[in-house]
């Protein structure tokens, strides 16, 4: 019986070494290559040396309630959006006191001229 040994055909061990040289060399190449095209890309983690930081809320819930104040005062007002169109901000306790007052509008008697006040289909001629 021949003797076994390792098949010599397939890949040289000379050119194994050859392509792993190269490739080391061209990684170190493209780390430099980044380094002198793109200056500062390494520089991620680090903290900015000069410069203010981030502008963070010293009292959140102080903040939140001038929000709120502010939301629940324009909220509650009764004011004109548009005073030419007859359009208002009325604050939903009012509007809820005229309803219960006068009632909903009957939108069988409104004026078909204004589309905005009935549908197309009811102002058919």
């Amino acid at each position: 019986m021949p003797e076994q040994t390792h098949e010599t055909r397939d890949v040289s061990p000379r050119l194994l070494r050859r392509f792993v040289a190269g490739l080391a060399v061209l990684i170190v190449a493209v780390v430099l290559g980044v380094d002198l095209l793109l200056p500062g890309v390494g520089d991620v983690g680090r903290q900015p040396e000069t410069g203010r930081g981030p502008e963070l809320q010293t009292d959140p819930p102080a903040d939140l309630e001038e929000l709120m104040a502010i939301q629940r005062a324009r909220r509650d007002r009764l004011d004109w959006a548009d005073r030419a169109a007859g359009t208002a901000h009325v604050p939903v306790s009012v509007a809820m006191d005229i309803i219960a007052r006068e009632g909903l509008p009957d939108r069988g008697t409104e004026d078909c001229t204004l589309p905005a006040r009935a549908p197309q289909a009811e102002c058919a001629e």
